[in-house]
């Protein structure tokens, strides 16, 4: 059934594009990428693509990768709790949210070298010539973190001529912004390029306790870069790059308020309830929350022309720096705050010998090293007692009890172990009689311990309630070393120190076997180690009493929120995690004619094992270590795609299908009160692509790109449990069951169909005035935002329309771009969550219109 459909809607539509097609109308420049490390027109490269110019670009204001996924159906982009903490999807597949120890699935590449880490590749950017989306695994060529795909990012090389480009742009939400690039030549041989951007606007959302904007922009981004020809034969190119961000972000939107919210109204700690709605503006906390960062690199480039082959070295370091903290009860409520710093140094190093495009063979060798080191601190703390009290209250009143009833029945459990012990340790446990010191309090008449008959024992009854009274006032006291729930007592610091080294190998060969067909073979061994060293400081009393072990106790684990963790290197695991594979690629390539290719392709992926740089994984007190809760396996992906490119005089169509499947998915889930890190046995995704632009007559083009996808977790059964009891029912574990079984169900955060579709019209206001009116209609049908809250409670769903306007004098370099994105308001949210500590879910809405006016010159 899922084929069948799949089958009717691919050919439906390529019907509906390739009807268009019969007439020449406008001649259309070859595209030209290098999605297999080499340039090869679009049309002759077998994977799937998507490219965006830097025209695209302009008149969209896509101002970082964040904002290609409006442009492009299969790449979407979630920003969750700071400016950092982001999620890049390709095909549906996509992790790392809220953890930088996990590897991402889509391996973000700047012109040669891969960002590490998605949090290194948010800047704004600069100078861009095009950027590709590669999609499908692409671990034999561009290694460890390319599971799910590539972007590929390219920017404009240094010129030999003088010249540039300076913008200012002002626009809606005191939107300002202002860019500029200079270039040319430092001598005969050598040449330059300086880019820099400075990107500021308002926030979209209002904090109601403090007045104050959120989700605003503020950053600025510089880069320089050095052509040179040292010889005839050897070429270098130098870059260098700085970006700064600090920001206002990120606020919530509120989805509903449950009885949490009541109790603490009641408790006179919140004076009413929050603004609920995905879309209401505002939200409430103590305090605005904080997002700062900073990055810089370097990277040198050789190409060293030695005839039939070509020499590459592209070497590069990189450091990234950041900090932020926030208000994580989400509440104008005093309960929680939390403090993330952490920061990554990069080194790589890859080399490439690879023949020229002549003759029947063309091969490519390749070597990858890197060296990273990851430092993360974090602290999650309690903010006010009777804050985290009436919280606790209230998710125990769900369960039919309350604060002071388990601290009584906890201390009568004390009480009786204690009465079971010899007297003489009962007087060093504090418990002496209080008529003979020298003794033990809970004796029988022949002096030995009266065990569980000390309740009852008239001699013992007495003082045994009265230690019980004592024992909750020291539970419910004030003191941060003894009791439960008090104000500083949470995560005090965390220092996890990562050190990750890769070594990648790969080789790849073309060989056209007849005029008409090409067998293209490409394979890798990747081998990746990381050495995880934490020292973990924990304070939560409650959290260390084993009431998970014994079923009637078992559901308080959900008011247990900080466990302790248990430390790298230990007896049961020595922090060091190693994972090596061998990927493939295979393609057979049928050219139908110069202009026409058909392809079949099978390719394997791999993702090295990620390791959890957070506490959330700590087990609970009584439970045994499970070393496996701090890490996931690695992923192995397979691929199978077939594709129909056409090269057409007044246009291109591409049309992909493709089978995806990774076993052992590296999930990472919010379950309220920390993240679940775990495999997925298994998940498939089964699509149809088409990618296409078609002119209509010498003034009017269109654009089209769609991705119906069907995406299955064929077997999962590590899904996340809501601890907090709040959220949908079915979210919900097994008293003690720290998974659920959640297999055959689609997973979060993919839409079945997703498309964009532009017309633009292209026209003359003089002789030398050029005008380009563009308008875009994005859609992605509605669908669950995150795998633990239902798509009941949070739906995503889009469908927004961007238009510009762009007159450009040809003569005098100026244009003028009127421009808007979402100009039809459309509400939608990123992702959601079940709301730490409460029984309510939260959003992270998405802006709403965003329109401007901007000046450019060009010179």
């Amino acid at each position: 059934m899922r084929e069948n459909t799949l089958i009717k809607f691919g050919v439906t539509s390529l019907i509906g594009v390739l009807a268009f097609t019969g007439s020449v109308f406008a001649q259309v420049d070859e595209i030209i990428v290098s999605a297999q490390k080499r340039e090869t027109a679009l049309v002759d490269t077998p994977v799937s693509v998507a490219v965006i110019t830097s025209k695209d670009l302009e008149l969209t204001e896509a101002n970082d990768i964040s904002e290609l996924q409006f442009s492009v159906p299969s790449v979407k982009f979630t920003q969750n709790q700071n400016a950092l903490n982001n999620t890049i999807f390709i095909r549906g597949f996509g992790n790392g949210t809220n953890n930088p120890g996990i590897e991402p699935s889509v391996s973000v590449v700047v012109d040669g070298v891969s960002r590490t880490r998605n949090q290194s590749a948010l800047n704004d950017l600069l100078s861009v010539e095009q950027v590709e989306v590669i999609r499908g695994p692409q671990s034999s060529l561009f290694g460890r973190s390319a599971s799910a795909g590539v972007i590929n990012i390219k920017t404009k090389l240094p010129e030999n001529e003088f010249g540039g480009k300076v913008s200012l742009t002002g626009g809606n939400d005191n939107h300002r912004k202002i860019a500029g690039t200079v270039t040319g030549p430092l001598s005969d041989t050598t040449s330059f390029r300086l880019s820099a951007s400075r990107n500021e606007r308002d926030g979209y959302l209002t904090n109601t306790v403090t007045g104050n904007d959120i989700n605003n922009r503020d950053r600025y981004a510089i880069r320089g870069q050095i052509l040179s020809e040292l010889s005839d034969e050897l070429t270098m190119r130098i870059i260098a790059d700085y970006d700064s961000l600090d920001e206002v972000c990120c606020g919530i939107a509120q989805l509903n308020s449950g009885l949490i919210d009541g109790a603490l109204i009641q408790a006179g700690i919140l004076a009413g309830r929050p603004p609920v709605g995905s879309h209401s503006g505002r939200f409430g906390a103590n305090f605005d929350p904080s997002s700062k960062a900073e990055g810089r690199g370097v990277s040198a480039q050789f190409d060293l022309d030695l005839g039939s082959s070509t020499f590459t070295s592209i070497t590069s370091y990189r450091e990234n720096d950041f900090s932020a903290s926030a208000d994580v009860d989400f509440l104008p409520a005093d309960i929680l705050i939390e403090s993330v710093d952490y920061g990554f140094e990069t080194f790589t190093q890859e080399f490439q010998l690879k023949s020229d495009g002549s003759g029947d063979v063309r091969w490519m060798l390749g070597a990858y090293y890197m060296d990273e080191d990851i430092v993360n601190d974090r602290s999650v703390l309690f903010r006010d007692t009777a804050g985290i009290r009436n919280v606790v209250d209230t998710l125990l009143a769900i369960q039919g009890s309350g604060l002071n009833a388990v601290a009584t029945q906890v201390a009568q459990g004390a009480i009786l172990q204690v009465a079971g012990l010899p007297s003489g340790t009962q007087v060093l446990a504090g418990f002496a009689n209080p008529g003979n010191p020298q003794v033990g309090a809970f004796l029988d008449a022949n002096g030995d311990p009266i065990g569980a008959a000390v309740f009852t024992d008239p001699a013992t009854a007495l003082i045994a309630q009265g230690a019980v009274q004592q024992t909750v006032a020291t539970f419910l006291g004030t003191s941060i070393a003894d009791s439960w729930y008090v104000a500083g007592q949470g995560i005090q610091d965390t220092d996890f120190n990562v050190n990750t080294e890769t070594l990648q190998l790969y080789g790849q060969l073309d060989w056209d076997l007849t005029e008409n067909l090409t067998i293209d073979f490409t394979a890798a061994y990747i081998d990746d180690k990381k050495t995880v060293v934490t020292d973990v400081d924990i304070i939560d009393n409650f959290s260390e009493i084993a009431v998970a072990a014994n079923p009637a106790t078992a559901p308080l684990t959900a008011i247990q929120f900080f466990p302790q963790f248990a430390n790298y290197p230990n007896a049961n695991e020595d922090g060091v995690f190693e994972s090596s594979e061998v990927t493939t690629s295979t393609k057979l390539i049928w050219s139908l004619d110069d202009d026409t290719n058909v392809y079949a392709s099978y390719s394997t992926g791999f993702k090295p094992i990620s390791v959890s740089v957070s506490t959330d994984p700590a087990v609970y007190a009584g439970l045994p270590f499970d070393t496996s809760r701090y890490y996931a396996e690695p992923e192995e992906v397979t691929l199978l795609e077939v594709g129909f490119k056409k090269q057409l005089d007044n246009g291109y169509i591409n049309v992909t299908a493709f089978s995806q499947t990774i076993e052992n998915f590296q999930s990472n889930n919010f379950a309220g009160t920390g993240f679940n890190l775990a495999n997925a046995e298994e998940q498939e995704n089964i699509g149809i692509e088409i990618d296409s632009m078609i002119f209509f007559s010498e003034n009017f083009f269109t654009t089209l790109a769609v991705q119906y996808i069907d995406a299955e977790f064929v077997k999962h059964t590590f899904g996340t449990c809501d601890r907090t009891r709040s959220g949908d029912p079915t979210d919900d574990c097994a008293p003690g069951e720290i998974y659920r079984d959640i297999s055959g169900t689609t997973p979060a955060s993919i839409p079945d169909l997703s498309f964009s579709l532009s017309g633009n019209y292209r026209f003359d206001l003089s002789e030398n005035t050029d005008g380009l009116l563009r308008i875009e209609y994005f859609h992605e049908a509605e669908h669950q935002a995150t795998d633990t809250v239902s798509e009941a409670i949070a739906p995503r769903g889009v469908d927004m329309i961007n238009a510009a306007l762009n007159i450009t004098n040809r003569d005098n370099g100026f244009s003028v771009t009127l421009w808007g994105r979402n100009i039809n308001d459309d509400e939608f949210i990123q992702t959601a969550f079940n709301v730490p500590g409460s029984d309510s879910q939260g959003a992270y809405p998405a802006p709403g219109a965003i329109y401007g006016l901007t000046v450019a010159k060009e010179f």
